[in-house]
């Protein structure tokens, strides 16, 4: 009802141009699935979780906050999504385990992002919690991300790492100079997308997707919508374009095209140490 658009927009009725821009978003959306999304979460901050196709409806991304076991040893797949130099980059590292998916992740934030938009997101808390590093920096330079693996693979053995085509190149070199000349390119756009929601929306549907308590990759994983097209061809696309961030979800989606890669293996334990020199032993 336009008559009411005031409530959620208090300077509407003082700025003509914001109300024109507005009425020209309604109109948009009756012909646009994207557009209505777009239109009630940054016009009316109301999004409605049955106005779209959800990745996952709330209590299903609520289920990922399991407890993630020892995966000390295992191998795994790393992945980073890194979209812009000056803003957030996703990483994270995936494991198989029976029919789970573990993902452990972590958020570069650039603080020229911070300083320039209001996030929807209590960024402070997920610092506390270790989910998130502050790059005080012109760039989010490769190194930052390097090292991030760099430590991890002290704990696990990272097969490769899956990065998007538009960023490997410029990651390849500080990789390469850590060791990690396993670089692979993650596709993306509609074939890979159509390509992968079964597996996502099975992972989601039988709580096999593990985040941990991980209020990044939740809030992450609510800010993605599924767009179909007239042959039902999916892409996973941003709900709202600058201020709900998508960054660890694509990460993941960046892993799983490479689920297949990954072998189960034994976490490494003094209890399964003894089980692997038993078995070479006969006793």
């Amino acid at each position: 009802d336009p008559t009411r658009w005031e409530k959620a927009n208090p300077s509407i009725n003082h700025f003509p141009h914001l109300k024109l821009e507005m009425e020209t978003e309604y109109k948009n959306m009756k012909h646009r699935k994207s557009a209505e999304i777009e239109f009630m979460t940054k016009r009316m901050n109301i999004p409605s979780q049955d106005s779209y196709d959800l990745v996952a409806v709330w209590k299903k991304i609520e289920a990922t906050n399991q407890e993630i076991p020892n995966l000390k040893g295992m191998e795994c797949i790393g992945a980073i999504d890194y979209a812009d130099t000056t803003d957030f980059v996703g990483v994270g590292l995936l494991f198989k385990k029976g029919k789970k998916r573990y993902w452990l992740h972590h958020t570069f934030i650039n603080q020229q992002s911070i300083d320039n938009n209001n996030y929807k997101i209590d960024i402070e808390r997920a610092k506390k919690e270790g989910l998130v590093t502050i790059i005080k920096d012109k760039t989010n330079r490769p190194e930052h991300i390097a090292s991030w693996f760099l430590e991890q693979g002290k704990k696990y053995q990272i097969k490769f790492i899956a990065s998007d085509m538009y960023r490997i190149n410029y990651l390849r070199e500080e990789f390469e100079k850590c060791g990690f000349n396993n670089l692979v390119v993650a596709r993306s756009g509609s074939k890979t997308h159509t390509q992968l929601q079964p597996i996502v929306e099975d992972l989601f549907a039988y709580e096999n997707i593990v985040y941990g308590d991980d209020m990044m990759m939740r809030w992450y994983t609510n800010n993605v919508y599924v767009k179909r097209d007239a042959k039902q061809n999916i892409t996973y696309e941003k709900i709202e374009p600058r201020l709900r961030k998508t960054d660890g979800f694509f990460a993941l989606l960046h892993a799983l095209q490479f689920d297949g890669e990954v072998k189960e293996s034994l976490p490494i334990t003094k209890e399964n140490i003894k089980r692997i020199f038993k078995s070479f032993s006969g006793k």
